[in-house]
């Protein structure tokens, strides 16, 4: 949302802005669909799958009068599916040699990755996957999540290994972050004097009735759209249900937590990346 709302004015010191409108945030201009499952395709899908991507990031990366080019979307590591299979972002190596390959020979500059706790992301993303798809009860999930493989510190070892960012700032998930400051750190030519910080937190959450409702009408066989089920987040606004949709038991969430915290710890101390709490 903040580079929806200062698009104009980075654009205006020559440095290319490409990032993807989803929800309500403004001028969103990139649709960047890394497909990892090329692989499974053959040598000739990969290549042209890499041409489509190259395709996708030419305005940016090799505009006239732009030395410099700011990429931004959530679904860079993969989506949200095999988090409930017990696996974290396992396909990042291959998306990342996607991008690596589409990129070249551009030189990759600084890159943030934004770091969230397990527990929330991990109900987070079945809230979010609950709105179209059809999903098991949460309790049926949550077991093979408390003991998932790989983690963030996996994660940055592969993005380095791949990518070669001149810089690689991982950044903790956080609220009161500012913003503007990580801007200027991630590009430190911008003059951010002026911009905007962002004032409301776009995406519209559904409760726990909306999800209850999608998940009914999804195992009865409806096909729900995007816009059938933000009709039934609108309906079930209101009310509070009897028991959470995607809740951690105690002792799975301290389990989570635990893991995170020990993860945020072998962050700290490495070497190859700069580390920002907040």
């Amino acid at each position: 949302m903040m580079l929806g709302e200062n698009s104009a004015a980075i654009l205006a010191q020559g440095v290319r802005v490409g990032f993807a409108g989803r929800g309500d945030i403004p001028n969103g201009n990139l649709d960047l669909r890394v497909r990892h499952q090329a692989f499974a395709k053959g040598k000739a899908r990969v290549k042209q799958h890499i041409a489509e991507i190259r395709s996708e990031l030419a305005p940016f990366v090799k505009a006239e009068g732009s030395k410099h080019a700011i990429i931004s979307d959530e679904n860079m590591l993969g989506g949200m599916a095999p988090f409930e299979l017990g696996a974290f972002y396992p396909d990042v190596p291959l998306r990342m040699e996607i991008i690596r390959k589409a990129l070249f020979p551009n030189a990759i500059g600084n890159l943030l990755l934004m770091v969230r706790p397990y527990d929330t992301l991990f109900e987070s993303a079945f809230r979010k996957r609950a709105e179209r798809f059809a999903l098991p009860a949460f309790p049926e999930v949550a077991p093979v999540q408390t003991r998932f493989e790989g983690g963030w510190p996996k994660v940055v070892d592969q993005i380095l290994n791949t990518l070669k960012p001149k810089r690689l700032f991982v950044v903790t998930y956080g609220r009161d972050r500012d913003d503007l400051a990580l801007l200027k750190q991630l590009c430190p030519t911008l003059d951010v004097t002026g911009m905007k910080r962002p004032e409301t937190w776009v995406n519209s959450s559904f409760t726990d009735n909306a999800l209850f409702e999608c998940q009914r009408q999804i195992h009865a066989g409806e096909e729900l759209t995007q816009e059938a089920s933000w009709a039934i987040r609108d309906a079930f606004a209101e009310g509070q249900a009897e028991q959470p949709f995607a809740k951690f038991a105690p002792k799975q969430a301290a389990m989570l937590k635990d893991r995170y915290q020990a993860d945020l710890a072998t962050l700290r101390n490495h070497a190859g990346i700069t580390f920002l709490e907040f």
